[in-house]
């Protein structure tokens, strides 16, 4: 019976785990988003910049897609802008979704008593179980990183 039971709270403080796991991994995978869409709007920045003191007649070609496209800066321009508007807006709500996944994931470690290695512990909190998770399995570095879930 003792051991069913240990079992039972074995495989709770897992499922703690993979879901405190999963709920970092969306939280990570949004901050790689974001650091892309601010890439590609600095991109756009740029090839702005260059343009606006050019002739409007001028020639300049375009990639949409995979086709390179000739129009003149007078099209392109407004296309630019208009382009780099939206991701920027896109940005800002990845923002607030990076945000309120954060408050979730702390909110998720205050409910279950979930503490990561590597932050500060208090060394009378007892804790039950340790699971570890190698980075290298997310293409990380080497080094350890655990997730504890206390009594």
């Amino acid at each position: 019976m003792a051991k069913a039971a240990l079992r039972k709270n074995v495989s709770q403080h897992e499922l703690i785990a993979m879901q405190f796991q999963q709920l970092r991994n969306e939280q990570q995978s949004l901050s790689a988003k974001i650091a892309e869409m601010e890439g590609e709007l600095s991109e756009h920045n740029a090839v702005i910049d260059a343009l606006k003191d050019v002739d409007a007649a001028r020639r300049c070609f375009r990639s949409v897609g995979s086709v390179l496209v000739e129009k003149t800066v007078g099209d392109v321009l407004p296309d630019l802008r208009d382009q780099c508007s939206k991701i920027g807006v896109l940005v800002d709500t990845m923002k607030q979704q990076f945000e309120v996944k954060s408050r979730e994931l702390q909110e998720f470690k205050e409910k279950n008593n979930v503490r990561v290695r590597g932050e500060d512990l208090d060394d009378d909190e007892s804790v039950s179980e340790s699971h570890s998770v190698s980075k290298e399995e997310d293409g990380s570095s080497s080094k350890d990183v655990g997730v504890l879930v206390g009594k």
